[in-house]
């Protein structure tokens, strides 16, 4: 649904989602509609190293991080700061997040490995609300309800 010159962000992702738009297609959708509010559009492919995260305001694209462009070539991980800004120091869950999707390995990463990760303190916390693990060319859309037992820090 769009108001008279702005659309909102589940009628853009529900677009790009059920029409056969490729990547590239499916960006430009992103990179032009005028949103109501600013998001996170996660992509990704069933073509090996076509992904980005692309960060919106309401007018236009602020950040895009592509695969392959950064120190982390064979992921991208976004937590809830921008991808080109520092996160907020007590609430740094990108560095551990990065660290270990490293540790787990290009070659050992499944759903069940990335669930692993994700639901790994600190980036699992009490502020988390639920995990998705999406894989188009494996068929798997797994969402899961989280809590974080105590210890368990605020954020």
């Amino acid at each position: 649904m769009c108001s008279a010159r702005r659309c909102l962000i589940q009628c853009v992702v529900n677009t790009a989602a059920s029409s056969p738009y490729c990547i590239q297609e499916a960006q430009q959708l992103i990179y032009n509609v005028p949103l109501l509010s600013g998001a996170y559009f996660i992509l990704g492919s069933s073509k090996p190293g076509e992904g980005s995260v692309i960060v919106r305001n309401t007018t236009s694209v602020q950040f895009e991080r592509k695969l392959f462009d950064g120190d982390n070539d064979w992921f991208l991980l976004q937590t809830n700061y921008d991808p080109d800004k520092d996160p907020l120091f007590i609430d740094d869950r990108r560095d551990p997040g990065n660290a270990c999707m490293r540790k787990l390995g290009q070659n050992r990463t499944s759903a069940e490995g990335l669930y692993q990760v994700l639901k790994s303190k600190p980036l699992l916390n009490k502020t988390t609300v639920h995990t998705v693990i999406m894989s188009v060319t494996k068929n798997i859309y797994q969402t899961f309800i989280q809590t974080c037992p105590n210890p368990c820090w605020a954020f």
